[in-house]
């Protein structure tokens, strides 16, 4: 499932305008949650701007996702932390077992577990969920491949596979969010349901709602006990200023914002105020590689090779994000699994190069000093979310580097629900966006800018840039198929060639997992010497954090 941007919790005063606004809000319909007005609420802020009422825990448009609330109300079957990706931890599922040469997959799940409406987690539940993921494949994001899925009695889920599927565990156990079949199996189509008053098993249900700003109260039916974190209070801004501007007066207890100068600007007013962000992302320049001329190598290659990436981590990030150094795109801390012929080739800056290979393709200088061919020039558009500063920065270096290399290039902001339909649609030419999260290994982030499975009739669930080669879809089922470490290996060093060769996507730099947060209020938080999770308020671990996170004084 793709990953969503970065996002900004807030409480503190910021609660004395919510509670007016919250005052107007609609009410939900949810059961089972006690109310957020009282004990420990904190207030999450989003930049998506107006808020449609859509749940819907597959639908990237939806307030699920763009908010990063999924994980709150909705639960896999189990928890990866990316910093230990080796270490599964169980949650509805306690126990997995592999047999028949990795082709059968069975779970045990865990008992007690409650719906927020009061109905019990069994098994059929986990079926109705890969059932409809099946049968809508626009649903299936992480683009699991399974041949049956059966219950075998109220607590065991049996998978079958028609080849070894070891490979997607991570997908299917740690990134599909697991739906109530006595609610989704009366919805019709699930692709236009927007799941309006969610019912799921995490530790929040929905509470009052309106365009402006919602609430999630706590689940009193959770599995896990009653949270100390009592609700979750989400108002909209419009854009990353008034977000930062609500961290920088020291109105927050969590936050995941990008902040320039943050040093000064929030750290050094107060020794309760800390930020840890690494990288657990990789932030490229997705092109369209479905249209012309970005279909074409040449100008791909040209346009990494004008690229100055540290330039570009270091202004657009305020000097809290590194370039990516290898060809392959992988970040440093994952760099045991280059294969041994790509270690050491490193991006370079070479504008005569470019400008050659430009010349090659036929290319030729014309009106104002932009390349042209066949009479048409050599202009494209970076589209991406008028809210993200630090991308629509790193935007503008980007284009005033092209022009270097006889390019025109116009930077577009845009709504967050346009830029993601943009790229859902493929409507664009080129963008910024981030990649999965890094799972295992390299597999998760190269499947989500590479894998054409996701591509369904017009509309990307990932491989936004559109790739679509026999060779890296080989690659790709090979790695799936793979029964040993070594067989995945080689299909990962196979994915890198193609990065290498192809440059099908232009990665930047190591995406932070923006956090910032204070202990006045709140304790036991994740750090680097602590890191049970990635600390920033995003799904899935922001789950995981709120759960650990107890009073100051208690």
């Amino acid at each position: 499932m793709r990953g969503d941007r970065r996002k900004l919790v807030v409480p503190g005063l910021l609660a004395v305008v919510l509670t007016v606004l919250l005052g107007a809000c609609s009410s939900s319909n949810s059961t089972g949650a006690s109310g957020g007005g009282s004990g420990l609420n904190l207030t999450v802020a989003s930049t998506a701007g107006p808020l449609p009422r859509n749940f819907n825990p597959f639908l990237p448009t939806s307030v699920a996702l763009t908010d990063n609330v999924v994980s709150f109300i909705y639960e896999p079957l189990v928890q990866y932390n990316p910093f230990k990706p080796q270490t599964p931890t169980p949650w509805l599922a306690t126990a997995w077992t592999w047999s028949n040469g990795d082709k059968t997959l069975t779970f045990t799940l865990r008992k007690g577990v409650k719906w927020s409406d009061g109905q019990p987690f069994t098994s059929a539940d986990v079926v109705e969920t890969f059932d409809l993921i099946r049968q809508y494949p626009a649903l299936n994001t992480n683009g699991v491949t399974f041949k049956s899925v059966a219950t075998q009695g109220p607590y065991q889920v049996t998978f079958q596979f028609a080849e070894p599927a070891f490979s997607q565990f991570y997908f299917l156990a740690g990134n599909t969010y697991i739906v109530p079949k006595h609610i989704w199996s009366t919805i019709g189509n699930p692709l236009k349901y927007t799941d309006p008053d969610p019912i799921g098993t995490g530790p929040y249900t929905l509470g009052n709602f309106s365009t402006q700003g919602f609430q999630l109260n706590r689940n009193d039916h959770y599995w896990q006990g009653k949270p100390a974190v009592t609700g979750l209070t989400f108002p909209s801004y419009n854009g990353n200023g008034p977000a930062d501007a609500a961290v920088e007066d020291g109105q927050v207890d969590w936050a995941g914002q990008f902040i320039p100068d943050i040093k000064t600007v929030y750290l050094d007013k107060s020794p309760d105020y800390h930020s840890w962000s690494p990288a657990t992302s990789q932030v490229a320049l997705v092109t369209n590689d479905s249209v012309a001329p970005l279909n074409q190598l040449p100008v791909r290659e040209a346009i990494s090779l004008a690229l100055n990436r540290q330039y570009i981590a270091s202004e657009a990030e305020s000097q809290q994000a590194t370039a990516v150094q290898t060809q392959t795109g992988i970040l440093a801390n994952e760099s045991e699994f280059i294969a041994p012929q790509y270690r050491g080739l490193n991006y370079q800056v070479d504008i005569a190069k470019a400008k050659a290979l430009l010349a090659n393709a036929g290319y030729k200088p014309g009106s104002g000093g932009v390349l042209q061919k066949n009479g048409q020039p050599l202009a494209l558009t970076i589209v991406d979310d008028s809210g993200y500063t630090d991308y629509m920065t790193a935007a503008q270096i980007i284009s005033q580097e092209l022009k270097a290399i006889g390019m025109d290039i116009t930077v577009s902001g845009v709504s967050n629900n346009a830029w993601t339909s943009d790229l859902t649609d493929g409507k664009f030419q080129l963008s910024i966006d981030y990649s999965n999260n890094e799972g295992v290994d390299p597999y998760a982030v190269y499947s989500g800018w590479l894998d054409s499975s996701l591509l369904q009739k017009g509309y990307a669930a990932g491989d936004y840039g559109r790739w679509n080669d026999p060779q890296t879809q080989a690659y790709i089922s090979d790695y799936l198929k793979a029964t040993t470490e070594t067989a995945r290996m080689q299909a990962i060093y196979g994915l890198e060639g193609i990065m290498v060769k192809d440059l099908p996507v232009i990665p930047l730099y190591g995406g932070p997992d923006w956090t910032e947060y204070s202990t006045q209020r709140v304790t036991g938080w994740p750090t680097a010497s602590n890191p049970y999770d990635p600390a920033a308020p995003f799904s899935p671990n922001n789950e995981v954090v709120v759960l650990r996170l107890k009073p100051r004084n208690s």
